[in-house]
């Protein structure tokens, strides 16, 4: 009876799967309860990386942590034990598993005739074929599994794990979910899978952590068929939920599917800077870059930092007057972004204004902002999703495109909102390409 309707739902998923997606139905399954007389634990303490055939009633059972359903798992079920420390992946010879045994699920599986083995860490079940573990068949998977009536929603089968410690053998065929996580930059704006960017079928993208402690990345692999391949990679951070893999030696993050992608934040960005130790928040600040070196880059007490590019803003002189300026000439970076920030006590009356000057205009890279203190770290990493921009109120140096402006150019004065009061920051931000190459310069900064 039970391969009956295992066959059946594998015919109703290839009629329908051209149509829509059919959600998981319990009626008509057998259900049933057996008794265990082995772990998943106890088998992966038992395997090596040689194949053993399992020779008697031995039986485990399980609770399915992957799908099929979008493409991601491919005649593959993982199963979890009970208590989240160890897992193990049947590879099945069958297609749209899902229908079969719905995510969640407790599973049981006599592995009599089956055999196991451990390949680079990864515990598997199959069938020996000429010294290697192939997929078990249909009919004999469906015959030797039961399928309970306890399901666990997908909070009750994860763990939440820092990303610096998720790659380890010992957390492989598990479900985690990473948090304060993000796509690598080189990701963004990709599909998940293009076929120019894809090695042996399969489209690899970093999800990396930011920490104080540094940068953690794990990979995810995105093949042809899944169902999202063709979107968007998103800028966000935010949290991830996978399963755990190795292809070959190399550790994969599987995506059930693309609501397991909940990237909602604003994206922390790596924060290089240079600042002096003892930070000062200035009442009031009339600033000429006078008292500083040719070509420094620290300025104390103020903030130098950039997240791309590699520049930070350097102090330059020209006919005896001293200003800051920044260029994305002459950098074979994609992109130079560099912050100047000024460390300042709002009370509620302050004005802010400051003289610029460009050179070989190509476009505008100027931006100014600020921000509370209480609202942005200034440390790595850097959220920069509080920052309020007050670009469009001053008037930028701009248009001299074949050279210098001949005087810097007063921005006129801003005044800050009245019930702006405590500690924050102003911030200068350059922004270029190697297409948008403007110098933009920096003078006499006055704040009161």
């Amino acid at each position: 009876m039970k391969k009956l309707i295992f066959l059946f739902f594998i015919v109703v998923s290839i009629l329908y799967s051209c149509q829509k997606d059919e959600q998981y139905s319990p009626e008509g399954i057998d259900f049933q309860e057996w008794e265990t007389n082995f772990s998943i634990q106890e088998l992966n303490q038992n395997a090596s990386d040689t194949i053993q055939t399992v020779t008697n009633d031995v039986i485990i059972s399980g609770y399915v942590i992957s799908t099929d359903k979008d493409g991601s798992f491919y005649k593959t079920i993982v199963l979890q034990n009970q208590e989240k420390t160890h897992g193990v992946s049947l590879s099945v010879d069958a297609y749209s598993l899902y229908t079969y045994v719905d995510f969640g699920r407790k599973i049981y599986v006599n592995l009599k005739g089956m055999s196991y083995v451990k390949q680079n860490g990864t515990l598997q079940i199959g069938t020996e074929n000429s010294g290697k573990i192939s997929p078990i068949a249909s009919e004999i998977f469906q015959s030797q599994t039961a399928i309970s009536t306890k399901k666990k929603s997908q909070e009750e089968l994860i763990k939440v794990v820092k990303l610096s410690d998720l790659k380890t053998n010992e957390h492989l065929n598990q479900l985690f979910k990473i948090e304060d996580v993000q796509f690598s930059e080189e990701s963004i704006g990709q599909k998940y899978y293009e076929e120019s960017k894809a090695y042996m079928g399969y489209h690899t993208h970093k999800i990396d952590q930011i920490t104080t402690e540094g940068t953690s990345f794990v990979n995810t692999q995105i093949n042809q068929y899944v169902k999202f391949v063709n979107e968007t990679v998103p800028i966000q951070r935010g949290e991830i939920v996978g399963v755990l893999t190795k292809r070959g030696s190399s550790y994969n993050f599987v995506l059930n599917q693309l609501e397991d992608v909940q990237l909602t934040r604003g994206r922390y960005y790596p924060f290089s800077m240079l600042k002096s130790e003892n930070e000062e928040f200035a009442i009031s600040i009339n600033e000429s870059f006078e008292t500083y070196l040719n070509n420094q880059t620290l300025f104390a007490p103020y903030i130098n930092a950039y997240v791309h590019g590699g520049k930070y803003w350097q102090l330059r002189s020209y006919q005896g007057n001293k200003y800051l300026q920044s260029t994305a000439y002459g950098n074979s970076e994609s992109i130079t972004e560099s912050y100047f920030i000024v460390p300042v006590y709002f009370n509620g009356s302050n004005t802010l204004s400051f003289q610029t000057k460009d050179g070989y205009y190509r476009g505008d890279v100027l931006k100014v902002y600020y921000v509370k203190a209480a609202e942005f770290q200034c440390q790595q990493p850097v959220d920069f999703e509080n920052l309020i921009e007050i670009t469009d109120h001053f008037t930028i140096s701009k248009d001299n495109e074949s050279g210098y402006g001949s005087t810097f150019v007063d921005s006129g004065t801003y005044q800050f909102p009245s019930q702006l009061v405590g500690e924050g920051y102003i911030m200068f931000t350059y922004k270029g390409n190697p297409e948008l190459t403007t110098t933009m310069q920096i003078d006499n900064i006055i704040f009161q």
